[in-house]
């Protein structure tokens, strides 16, 4: 049996729907890998931490520059709050 112009209609409207929510997700889902990337590299390259200092054992120099600008993001970051409370 045919499907009517309406049933065409709201199935193409459903098939749609369906692509833009998976579409959505996957969107969402990527957002939540960064942000877990963001909430690692904020514990590993906390200024505790001292991640520079095994910079010697790193043999990949980019790598390495990696490391080194996150670090140094995370310790300015830091530096700006302890200047704000008139700690540092």
């Amino acid at each position: 049996m045919p499907y009517t112009a309406c049933t065409q209609v709201l199935i193409r409207e459903f098939i749609i729907n369906n692509q833009e929510r998976e579409s959505k997700m996957e969107e969402m889902k990527k957002i939540d890998e960064v942000h877990k990337a963001y909430k690692i590299c904020k514990e590993v390259f906390s200024p505790t931490v001292g991640i520079i200092e095994v910079g010697s054992e790193i043999e990949d120099k980019e790598e390495y520059e990696f490391y080194k600008m996150a670090h140094e993001f995370f310790f300015q970051k830091r530096q700006k709050e302890l200047i704000a409370k008139g700690i540092y």
